[in-house]
């Protein structure tokens, strides 16, 4: 019920789900929430969407159960999590855990210092680890991967191109469906760079 000017009365309606939406905690200078059981604890923090969570100072929670927790950390999609300081997930469900780490896109994973995951169920794991494009993963300490399905495991490993496939540490290749690992000769180990076959039956260079 409401009191107008003039002294009249009128009735005026509210959304039960606004004022669900009320029902958030916002804890530290400049601290923001909106959403049920949002709840922002730091200063300059921001936490909107239902169940979301941004902890610490600075960091920013955008979508329903996103969690933003450490310094400057954020975290935008449904059920994103960025997990440490500096650290960025944007998109359902991407993970970013690890000082600096950044997850974009559909169930990308980025796990480790600086680690880079760009792609849907991209996944880089190690300490300045990139994978970039939709299930690339690149897996060691500063491994790469570039390309559609692309594997790079191991320290330094690259894989380059659709579905090129290192595995070892400082194995690199190159082109669609490549293939690096470890081979024995003469009782010895030694890595190899496996090149696709040219048309013809030539391979491309070693």
């Amino acid at each position: 019920m409401l009191a107008n000017g003039d002294g009249t009365l009128s009735r005026s309606a509210v959304n039960p789900n606004a004022i669900a939406a009320l029902n958030c905690t916002g804890t530290g200078a400049n601290a923001v929430c909106y959403g049920p059981n949002a709840n922002a604890t730091g200063d300059f923090t921001t936490a909107i969407g239902s169940d979301s969570l941004a902890n610490q100072t600075g960091a920013t929670a955008l979508g329903a159960n996103a969690s933003a927790d450490g310094v400057g950390a954020t975290a935008l999609g449904r059920s994103a999590l960025a997990n440490g300081i500096a650290t960025s997930a944007f998109g359902l469900q991407a993970n970013a855990s690890g000082p600096g780490a950044t997850a974009l896109g559909d169930s990308a994973n980025a796990i480790g210092q600086r680690a880079t995951a760009v792609g849907t169920n991209a996944r880089a794991i190690g300490s300045g680890a990139i994978a970039v494009g939709s299930v690339a993963t690149a897996d060691g300490d500063a491994a790469m991967s570039l390309g559609v399905g692309a594997n790079a495991q191991g320290v330094g490993a690259i894989a380059v191109g659709w579905g090129g496939q290192g595995h070892r540490d400082q194995c690199h290749v190159s082109g669609v469906r490549s293939q690096c690992r470890l081979r024995q000769h003469h009782r010895h180990w030694y890595r190899c760079r496996h090149h696709p076959r040219e048309p013809g039956g030539t391979r491309a260079g070693r």
